[in-house]
């Protein structure tokens, strides 16, 4: 069943009326070696090119929450790359610790990016670059345009996921 879309513009439009106080956060929070035109979904890095799976994790707690679920899905899906996204720069820091502790064949496979703010375009040219095969959103963070999206190019699924996710937990 399609959801009403009046909820999602209605969220988009406080979003960008909201627009010049969430630009402030983005430049107060810059981390050096990101570009913060990334939390647009603008000028995102190549990622390996092999199937991918993308693990969403708001902060640093759902990063740690996730490392037995990374460390499964890495051993149980060798021929996938996994995508770590993060709000924070503290959750950056902590992808890229649990990266750096992996072996190096798993290193190459692992990669960490800023989530793009929830504006539709933002989301739509994320997805377009990542191009995952499975989303999994941690916590209970949603992000209306970002899940639109998701379903549009088919990556929103259900059932069938914790099939395949259920043998790493």
């Amino acid at each position: 069943m399609a959801s009403p879309t009046w909820p999602r513009l209605a969220y988009s439009a406080a979003l960008y009326a909201l627009s010049p106080l969430i630009g402030w956060r983005i430049w107060r929070e810059q981390v050096p070696t990101y570009s913060r035109l990334q939390r647009l979904g603008i000028r995102l890095e190549p990622l390996p090119e092999a199937p991918r799976i993308w693990l969403h994790c708001a902060s640093v707690g759902e990063v740690r929450a996730a490392r037995p679920l990374i460390e499964g899905l890495l051993a149980s899906y060798p021929a996938h790359s996994l995508l770590i996204t993060t709000m924070t720069a503290t959750g950056a820091q902590q992808s890229h610790s649990i990266i750096n502790e992996q072996a190096a064949a798993d290193q190459a496979r692992l990669s960490h990016r800023f989530l793009p703010l929830d504006f539709p375009g933002a989301a739509k040219r994320f997805l377009r670059s990542v191009q995952p095969e499975l989303a999994i959103l941690f916590e209970t963070e949603l992000w209306p345009n970002l899940i639109h999206a998701c379903r549009q190019q088919g990556s929103a699924r259900g059932d069938r996921e914790w099939a395949l996710i259920a043998p790493c937990l």
